[in-house]
């Protein structure tokens, strides 16, 4: 059960000892619901922190080989392609000004 799990369940379990929530909230739960969320959050030690993000790791589809060249060829591409119509316009509207101004 990972750190986010365990609040939901804490967050659960405290409305049931207070009874559930009704449709809408006395100005009494009001209150007690920002101080719930005032309380000082739980920590979690560094190794436990470590073992929950090589479970979200291990959750993640990672590409192959070939997927990754093919991403790196097309940005390196797209890059190229939009410095050089970036230095191109520059230029053409730079020479553009300075033609203006100088007449």
């Amino acid at each position: 059960m990972n750190r986010e799990q365990r609040r939901l369940q804490q967050r659960e379990e405290r409305r049931q000892e207070a009874g559930g929530q009704s449709a809408r909230p006395t100005a009494t739960a009001r209150a007690q619901q920002a101080a719930a969320r005032v309380e000082k959050r739980e920590r979690t030690s560094f190794k436990q922190y470590i073992r929950e993000v090589r479970q979200e790791m291990a959750k993640v589809a990672w590409p192959d080989r070939r997927t990754l060249a093919t991403y790196t060829i097309v940005s390196l591409i797209t890059t190229v392609f939009f410095t050089v119509m970036t230095s191109g316009l520059d230029f053409v509207f730079k020479t553009g000004v300075v033609e203006i101004l100088n007449r």
